[in-house]
């Protein structure tokens, strides 16, 4: 059976918003694991959970890095994307927690500004736009209506 041109964008954009709910998951439990691992360590009783975030984002940059250089097809670099850009929208949400709405709101819109102006220098494909979209849509939902993660 021969997929049309259209039907493969559907199923790519299934795959992307689907993979990218699992990665999602994948990463707040990564920096959980890494956040309460470092209080572990420290055994303080005043743990700066800013430090694990900055840990766990370097793990990610890293991880980042060699994901998105690697021979994987596009669909599947374009779908990980979904995992360092949520993480850092959260990531920025929870460190700019207590400031009024639209300062977050211009930081987030900054760093996706920064995003999409990357993908549009590179000239990457459709699927690095409808990811970083995707999580845009999902970033600023959960910081518009005060969803607690």
């Amino acid at each position: 059976m021969k997929i049309s041109g259209s039907m493969k964008k559907v199923l790519e954009i299934l795959f992307i918003v689907l993979a990218g709910f699992v990665l999602f998951n994948v990463a707040f439990i990564m920096a959980a694991l890494v956040i309460q691992g470092l209080g572990f360590l420290s055994q303080s009783e005043t743990q700066n959970p800013r430090l694990g975030m900055m840990i766990f984002g370097l793990i990610l940059l890293g991880l980042s890095w060699f994901i998105l250089r690697s021979r994987l097809s596009t669909l599947v670099k374009a779908t990980y994307l979904t995992m360092p850009l949520m993480s850092m929208i959260v990531v920025l949400g929870v460190l700019m927690n207590g400031l009024q709405l639209w300062m977050i709101l211009a930081c987030e819109g900054l760093f996706i500004g920064v995003v999409f102006g990357f993908i549009r220098m590179k000239r990457l494909a459709w699927e690095y736009h409808f990811a970083t979209l995707y999580c845009t849509v999902i970033g600023i939902s959960i910081i518009i209506f005060n969803i607690q993660i």
